[in-house]
This record gives structure tokens, C-alpha cells and sequence, in this order.
């Protein structure tokens, strides 16, 4: 499980192309089922909207991502998920992707107010084609000239729809459950895990993968019934995100 203790804090494209090489590294990774985030071995914590810090980290659902070097100020272009729920894939961006007229509705509103002001003041609507299944409100965050990730930050009617998305995504890239950590020093993707922060019970389910030119951590948050895909060139970057900064307030 992923301890993620936080001191504090591009597109998502339903990258399912990194399935093949993700299973190999399954198999060497199996025996570490629980991960810490800031990071402590057995479940993840990870703190609130504020800064956070490494602890375990386990969860179950989501899209795909790549590693690479920090590539500078173009929209990624994420993998298309052909397995995949209906993980967005086209990687839209607020920099180059105006916000829609009637932008935010309800739904968005009220996501975008559990949301971090650097982050909320970055995120559009999630283009149709790349918002998940039974999602009630898709937010899809350009946060590289913050953390150098795109991010896409969803929530659902219920805390079961956002598990199937989940599970959908890590069935797309060959992953199992409770194959180890994604945040500890040294290991890297893929892994699987649950997640918690402080002393709080396992809030979620947490993987990591790489998908093309780029690495991608997607996890649950069960206490707000969402769904969160992160994904930048450069793993330390979306390693830190995580850690940081990527709790939804309840």
C-alpha cells in the first residue's frame, strides 16, 4: 500500500499502446502489494489539497502514460485506447483548447471548487470523445508549466462506476492488483497498489505504467467517487504531481 504523507503541493488519451511491454515488468514486480506514498509500504497516504508527502499508495483505476524527457510547451499527444473505457484521447489542452461558452456547468463547478486555485484556474471541460464512462463531471488540467503533467480529473455518480473505470484501464495495459509500489525510490512502473494519506484508512486504488514517450499514474479516490489520470514525459514529474498535489477535497 502507497503511504503518500504529502508535505504539500497532458493529456490523457486512453494510452492503452503500452500494454505489451507493461507485462514483463509485471512479473518481477509481483510481491510488493502494498505501496507507500511518500512512500510507506502497506497503504498510501496522501494528504488533502495542501502539500503532501510520500506514503503507500494502492489503487484500481484508469487511463495509460509514457516516460521520456520534459518536452517542452506542445500538447502531448496521448495513445488511443482501443481496450479502453472512454479515456480521453485526443490530449486537448486549456492553453490551446478555449473554454466552452457555457463553461463550468453544475457539475464542473462544483469539481473545480475541490481543486487546488493553481490547478482549477488551468482546467477546461473534457472533450466528449476523451470523458469516461459515467463520468458526471470530466475536468482536463494543463498543469506543465506547473508540474510539467496533463492531467484529467473526473468524478462519478457512484464510488462503483469510477472502480469499473479502473479496472477497465488496468485491464487494458496487462497489470494486476497488488503488484507493488509506484512512488518508492528506485522502482519504476508498472505497479499497482492501494493508496492512503496520514492515518487515514485506504482511500483508493493507485497504477503506474508507461505508455509510448510517456508515464502515467491513474487512481480512484473513493471518498469523492473520482477518478484521476496524470501523465508526463518524465517520471519524476508525474511521481511528484501525485504526491504533491493531486487530492480532490472532499
Amino acid at each position: 500500500m502507497e503511504d503518500r504523507e504529502r508535505p504539500r503541493p497532458v493529456t490523457r488519451a486512453r494510452a492503452l499502446a503500452g500494454a505489451v511491454s507493461v507485462l514483463a515488468v509485471v512479473a518481477s514486480a509481483v510481491g510488493c502489494s502494498t505501496t507507500t506514498k511518500r512512500v510507506t509500504v502497506a497503504t498510501t497516504v496522501h494528504t488533502g489539497v495542501t502539500t503532501p508527502t510520500i506514503g503507500t499508495v494502492t489503487s484500481d483505476t484508469g487511463p495509460t502514460p509514457t516516460f521520456g524527457t520534459d518536452s517542452a510547451p506542445t500538447a502531448p499527444t496521448a495513445p488511443t485506447a482501443p481496450t479502453t473505457p472512454t479515456a480521453p484521447g485526443g490530449l486537448p489542452t486549456t492553453n490551446n483548447t478555449p473554454r466552452p461558452p457555457d463553461f463550468p456547468n453544475a457539475a464542473e463547478e462544483t469539481l473545480l471548487k475541490r481543486l487546488p486555485a493553481l490547478t482549477r484556474r488551468r482546467c477546461t471541460r473534457t472533450d466528449a470523445s476523451n470523458r469516461s464512462r459515467g463520468a458526471t463531471a470530466s475536468l482536463s488540467c494543463d498543469l506543465r508549466d506547473l508540474y510539467n503533467v496533463h492531467t484529467y480529473i473526473e468524478v462519478f455518480g457512484g464510488v462503483a462506476a469510477a472502480r469499473r473505470e479502473y479496472g477497465r484501464v488496468r485491464t487494458s495495459q496487462g497489470l494486476g492488483t497488488s503488484i507493488g509500489p509506484c512512488t518508492r525510490a528506485g522502482v519504476r512502473p508498472p505497479g499497482e497498489t492501494t493508496w492512503r494519506t496520514g492515518r487515514s484508512g485506504v482511500r483508493g486504488r493507485v497504477m503506474c505504467f508507461r505508455s509510448d514517450d510517456r508515464f502515467w499514474f491513474v487512481w480512484t479516490q473513493d471518498d469523492v467517487k473520482g477518478l484521476v489520470w496524470a501523465s508526463s514525459k518524465r517520471l519524476p514529474s508525474v511521481r511528484k504531481y501525485w504526491i504533491d498535489d493531486s487530492d480532490i477535497n472532499p
